[in-house]
């Protein structure tokens, strides 16, 4: 009897990746077959084959409620990259975002054991955008040079996160780059307008079809995906804190863009800090073992 792993891809599109990801490797490594349910809502409303060529097999989610019922179909409910039990990412690891265990690699960059590393990006490697998508990108590409700068905003605008976000701290991480040109991705209208204005002809911002920070089309998830890939075509990148986006361009990259962190600054402990991080890394694969 075949036995099967089911990406249950929530959240925005590079959390979706992200499980994708995890779930391809754990159905290598306990020789299981995938299946995907990447259902889109208002966090990411595209479904998966209208951003990538990939033939992957994907259930709706009638069929999902009905196999979740079935021990031969484990789940993969997580928005990291699950490390392998092979890999020894070690308990405490962490530093950036840690789960109970701490042995999670999530925007750790170049912390993350290389082995690891090589071993997502065969993964990464093998999504193949849509050809519209990739002509998109190739295009916008021409306007870059060897000193393009990849810099990547969330300002968390209406989030509890939002809190993180400093545009003090964002001019002094580009104020310090006196030459070269800067691409910008950013969730907010406002301060792309404020960048424009700021640094004139040094900003450059892909015209997207519909408004910054759109989740909830198939056009926003696309330009977004577009955004995204040309992050990860210069050798520097400005990342925000805690940002998946920023954190997947660096991945899409071949881990070899120099990353700087935008400052945060706050004060005290805000709710996101004090929220119980599940276990997920540790039930994930337990599940593997004892399935």
């Amino acid at each position: 009897m075949d036995e099967y792993i089911i990406a249950l891809a929530r959240g925005g599109l590079c959390n979706r990746i992200k499980c994708l990801i995890s779930a391809q490797r754990l159905a290598k490594r306990y020789s299981r077959k995938l299946l995907l349910f990447w259902e889109p809502d208002r966090d990411c409303g595209c479904c998966f084959s209208d951003l990538f060529e990939n033939q992957i097999t994907e259930i709706n989610r009638e069929e999902f409620l009905k196999l979740s019922q079935d021990k031969a179909y484990q789940i993969c409910d997580t928005w990291r990259l699950l490390p392998l039990p092979q890999e020894n990412v070690g308990r405490n690891f962490s530093r950036a975002y840690v789960s109970e265990e701490g042995n999670n690699i999530d925007f750790e960059y170049v912390r993350i054991p290389l082995n690891t590393r090589a071993d997502i990006l065969r993964y990464l490697k093998r999504l193949v955008p849509k050809k519209h998508i990739t002509e998109k990108v190739d295009e916008f590409y021409k306007k870059f040079d060897d000193n393009t700068i990849s810099v990547n905003i969330r300002s968390w605008h209406g989030e509890k996160r939002s809190v993180f976000f400093n545009v003090k701290n964002l001019y002094k991480v580009m104020n310090k780059e006196k030459t070269g040109n800067f691409f910008v991705v950013c969730d907010s209208p406002e301060i792309l307008e404020q960048i424009n204005k700021r640094y004139g002809g040094r900003a450059l911002i892909y015209s997207r079809r519909t408004f910054p920070g759109d989740r909830k089309s198939p056009e926003g998830i696309q330009d977004a995906l577009i955004e995204l890939l040309l992050l990860a075509r210069n050798k520097s990148l400005k990342a925000s804190y805690l940002s998946t986006f920023s954190e997947m361009a660096w991945w899409l990259g071949g881990c070899q863009a120099g990353v700087e962190i935008i400052p945060i600054t706050f004060r005290g402990r805000v709710s996101i800090l004090n929220e119980r991080i599940t276990m997920e890394i540790k039930k994930t694969i337990l599940r593997f073992k004892n399935g």
